[in-house]
């Protein structure tokens, strides 16, 4: 069809009355290739309110398989899962306006995976890629793959135990409270809980983890580092690699958290509300403490400070002695 303005209108009006064939559509959609011809075509305020209607049976799949089959762009092995699904369900006028993002706009990572974990739970999942995660209490992930890059994302909140399998030209990131841990192929743990201070720890590899603003530390095995949000700031630090994740052992690892923080984990893990009396919440601890239940827990953590806690339904209320 000639480029020329009434045959294009045609065009458009056969688009906007979902009477366009196969062939229309496309060729319509190879105008808007054009970006004088967008421009124009983005004016219309009759697409406002067009009408939604299914695409004629069959020609959905006929659209996904040549549009998955267009010169330069996705091979169609890497596309089809999402068109299919989107396709079907779409108006003709969404197809056209989901098309043109995808032919103008770079690939957007496809979610694969997720899994969240509620108070007291720690839950192991193995990812598509063959990753194993164990997640604490509290926690949630989301695992992305940008199928044009290979990159895989991990996006947590909360903290896990990441075992990554390494696949060459594939790296693997997590995205947590504005950090982003970049391995290959390692094992690490990553604790972002609202209300503590973020950390990264290396078992085994290496990582290299940025801050928002361009900061980085490189880690190896047995190092860790937390991140300051206030400074944007790492500290970096020596740390065992057997105690990494001792979470998973029900395990509290004390060294280098305040009162306060330790209180933030124990309410992810047991549900409950802990309020300290002023004064009291950045006295800092260390060692290791077993917590098979949140009043032994208390206890001890009272004992080395003499403190005492009162417990009123789900809240405790720490204050001197």
């Amino acid at each position: 069809m000639a480029n020329d303005s009434t045959n294009i209108h045609l065009l458009f009006q056969k688009v906007l009355g979902n009477t366009a064939n196969e062939q229309e559509l496309i060729a319509f959609l190879h105008l808007l290739d054009n970006p004088d011809i967008r421009e124009e075509w983005m004016q219309f305020r009759e697409w406002e309110a067009v009408e939604v209607h299914s695409l004629p049976e069959g020609l959905q799949e006929r659209m996904a398989s040549r549009m998955e089959g267009k010169p330069g762009k996705t091979p169609a092995a890497k596309t089809s899962s999402v068109y299919r699904r989107i396709i079907p369900y779409a108006a003709a006028v969404a197809v056209l306006l989901v098309a043109v993002w995808w032919w103008h706009t770079p690939s957007a990572p496809v979610m694969l995976a997720s899994a969240t974990t509620s108070s007291g739970e720690i839950r192991t999942i193995t990812l598509p890629d063959s990753t194993v995660v164990t997640l604490n209490a509290r926690s949630a992930l989301r695992y992305l793959e940008n199928r044009k890059t290979g990159e895989r994302i991990a996006e947590l909140e909360g903290q896990g135990f990441f075992e990554v399998r390494n696949h060459p030209g594939r790296p693997f990131a997590v995205h947590s409270k504005g950090l982003r841990t970049v391995v290959l192929g390692t094992r690490f743990d990553v604790r972002t809980y609202p209300g503590i201070t973020p950390k990264i720890a290396v078992a085994d590899g290496k990582v290299k983890v940025a801050g928002p603003n361009g900061q980085f530390a490189i880690l190896g095995k047995g190092n860790a580092a937390t991140y300051d949000t206030t400074t944007a700031t790492f500290s970096q630090f020596s740390e065992n690699p057997d105690q990494v994740a001792t979470w998973q052992h029900k395990l509290l690892n004390l060294d280098g958290l305040t009162l306060k923080e330790v209180c933030t984990i124990l309410e992810n893990e047991y549900n409950v509300n802990i309020r300290l009396q002023p004064g009291i919440e950045k006295l800092a601890l260390s060692g290791q403490q077993p917590h098979s239940s949140i009043s032994r827990t208390l206890t001890s953590i009272c004992f080395v400070f003499q403190l005492k806690f009162e417990q009123t339904g789900n809240t405790f209320v720490i204050t001197k002695q």
